[in-house]
């Protein structure tokens, strides 16, 4: 076999072996982050893998491809309303966290 044939071979095969292994760990898995927050309370945080502001109530799908989940928020106010993030994976909550001190954070993580 010359060296051409050789080299491509070789790209095949690490390219068959890398689809392989891809669809062996089942690809990315999905989860979904809620906050709640009363309506006027404004949180800012990690979720997922981008940074994201609100105020209230929201909801997040998030993908990983290792089927593991990181999400923080954290209050922009200083009083003791509730804020709550909630993991949740195939249907089921996995992680919740709350805070009520002033500037506090939650943070949740699990995998799925």
């Amino acid at each position: 076999m010359g060296l051409h044939v050789k080299l491509r071979s070789a790209i095949l095969l690490s390219a068959v072996m890398v689809l392989a292994g891809c669809t062996a760990l089942g690809g990315a898995k999905v989860a979904t982050i809620q906050v709640e927050a009363p309506a006027s309370l404004c949180w800012s945080g990690a979720i997922g893998d981008a940074t994201r502001d609100g105020c209230g109530d929201a909801t997040f799908e998030i993908d990983s491809s290792i089927s593991i989940f990181v999400a923080n928020a954290q209050k922009q106010s200083d009083d003791s309303r509730p804020l709550t993030l909630k993991l949740i994976i195939e249907g089921k909550v996995v992680d919740t966290a709350t805070t009520t001190a002033a500037y506090g954070i939650a943070t949740v993580s699990g995998q799925g």
